[in-house]
């Protein structure tokens, strides 16, 4: 059976601003599309975004196409009491589109964080899958209880196929992952979010983010 790997990689340089955005995004009847707008509320806004495309092909002919799209934001420093730490969110939404007789057998995507930068919580946290289903990412976000008021979220919609989602974080890395395995050949789209924090007395270094996965002739 015939294998292939794939890496897109790229680096974000993060910017501190604050302030209040809010962007709809429809419902998921069709697969998300990396560059859609989420679904952004409450006391954030919209610091850096940044997306890579990239076809991957066999004896000449285009076999799939990845596509990543990074989101950083910022929290309102003014709506949180934590004096020691800044808050924000990274979001990264992907796309792997197979096609002419290859399938997505996995796909990884990952955000690199700087050490200065520590993950608070994430979405989604595990999603096993025995059909077809839309599923909606969603990460409330409240500066670790730090916040004044609820109400600060980003959401996504998105179909996702079977077997499995998954996110971590690599402590030894820094490094916030979702991985989805399965068998398909349909356009897959995955959502995934972290609340981030650092030091109010520092800046954030630079986040890289890269998507990584493998087909086989389905």
């Amino acid at each position: 059976m015939t294998h292939m790997y794939r890496q897109i990689m790229a680096t974000v340089a993060v910017a501190i601003l604050v302030g209040l955005i809010a962007v709809p995004a429809g419902a998921a009847r069709q697969q998300m599309d990396a560059d859609d707008n989420p679904s952004v509320s409450g006391d954030l806004e919209l610091a850096n975004d940044e997306c890579r495309r990239e076809n991957e092909t066999f004896r000449g002919k285009v076999v799939a196409t990845g596509k990543t799209c990074l989101r950083i934001y910022t929290f309102d420093a003014t709506a949180e009491d934590d004096a020691a730490r800044d808050y924000g969110v990274v979001w990264l939404q992907s796309n792997l589109n197979a096609r002419g007789g290859w399938c997505g057998i996995k796909v990884v995507s990952d955000v690199n964080l700087p050490e200065n930068i520590r993950a608070e919580s994430r979405a989604p946290r595990s999603v096993s899958l025995k059909r077809r289903r839309a599923y909606t990412t969603s990460l409330p976000i409240d500066a670790s209880g730090n916040a004044a008021e609820d109400g600060s979220s980003i959401e996504q919609n998105q179909v996702l196929y079977p077997d499995e989602v998954r996110t971590r974080v690599l402590k030894k890395k820094n490094v916030f992952r979702l991985k989805w395995t399965g068998s398909h050949a349909a356009k897959l789209g995955f959502a995934s979010g972290a609340e981030i924090s650092w030091s109010a007395d520092d800046s954030p270094d630079d986040v890289t983010f890269r998507l990584n996965y493998k087909l086989e002739r389905c």
